[in-house]
């Protein structure tokens, strides 16, 4: 048997496996995850998750054995082209955080004056653009890019890690800046449709963007971002009084904490593969992690404000330096 240690952000779980080769194919998927603390020295921590992978074919893919002991089974001649295990191996690392009082929120954070304001999105909602926009120009500081734990200090919701560096994509920093597009890319020959999927990290000061170097980094203001959406839910939203989009928006941070671990019914394997169609995978949840998920948001509603910006990127720079003028001091 082999076994490796698997990272992501501030956690790490030990990866047992019967082949090498499988060990070195999932610790590839997590390579480029971010392993390092704010102030970007090497985070360590005890490593109290054990997973047990077999190539067995079994109705139930994940199993908990005892309360940090998890066995998957999966055939590796099916899923060795998915994300799949990569996948559960992330939910349960995020089991183990959320047990620990801590949490994975896919979103950038900007600070200024010692505070922070968390910009939460889906994917092309146009939160790497805004906080490359506030940080450039309007002087504030990146906490992180992309993916940001919190935990909480004193009952205040505070970001204690963060990926530090942007991971931006062709067409969108094109759009936002031809110069600055060539400045990170340089001259792309590729076809159209090839280019604009192009995504290249980079670090913050290659795009002049000063980090914040603290550790700890109180959160003052949460900001939903969809650049130029006009959704149905944006359209609900203008309807409710104001206790009442508070609530809206404690729901959306929830539902977001709890997507990982709520299970699967149905696994998206191919389809040819007929004897897994009544594979599933559980609900990892815990009463431990929904206790702690139900006291972050009653600290967030405490202490924090909510805004929505789905306008244009101005409009949107223009809101979020008017929430921060009056609630940073």
């Amino acid at each position: 048997m082999y076994t490796s240690v698997i990272t992501h952000c501030n956690r790490s779980v030990y990866l047992t496996c019967e082949s090498v080769a499988i060990s070195e194919y999932i610790s590839n998927y997590f390579k480029y995850s971010p392993s390092q603390t704010i102030n970007n020295e090497t985070n360590e921590h005890e490593i109290l998750s054990i997973i047990y992978y077999n190539r067995l074919n079994a109705n139930t893919i994940l199993k908990r054995i005892s309360r940090n002991q998890y066995e998957i089974s999966l055939p590796f001649q099916i899923i060795v082209n998915t994300q799949i295990l990569a996948n559960l191996i992330f939910n349960i690392i995020e089991l183990d955080r959320q047990h620990h009082n801590q949490f994975l929120f896919h979103c950038s954070a900007v600070s200024k004056n010692g505070n922070s304001i968390l910009l939460i999105g889906p994917s092309y909602a146009g939160k790497t653009t805004v906080a490359l926009d506030l940080c450039r120009h309007h002087s504030f500081e990146l906490v992180c890019n992309d993916q940001a734990v919190l935990t909480l200090l004193n009952e205040h919701p505070t970001v204690i890690f963060g990926d530090k560096s942007f991971n931006f994509k062709y067409s969108s920093l094109n759009q936002y800046s031809k110069k600055l597009g060539e400045q990170v890319f340089g001259e792309v020959n590729y076809s159209t449709l090839y280019r604009n999927e192009l995504k290249k990290r980079v670090l913050p000061e290659t795009v002049n963007v000063v980090v914040n170097s603290s550790e700890l980094v109180p959160v003052i203001g949460i900001v939903f971002l969809d650049l130029g959406s006009n959704t149905s839910d944006s359209r609900y939203e203008a309807t409710l009084s104001t206790h009442e989009l508070n609530i809206h928006y404690l729901a959306k941070l929830y539902i977001e904490l709890t997507y990982s671990l709520a299970g699967l019914n149905i696994v998206p394997f191919d389809h040819h593969h007929l004897d897994l169609v009544d594979s599933y995978i559980p609900s990892l949840d815990t009463p431990l992690a929904q206790k702690h998920r139900r006291y972050l948001l009653k600290c967030f509603s405490r202490n924090c404000k909510f805004i929505t910006c789905r306008y244009s990127l101005e409009d949107t720079i223009s809101s979020i330096i008017s929430f921060a003028q009056h609630n940073i001091v």
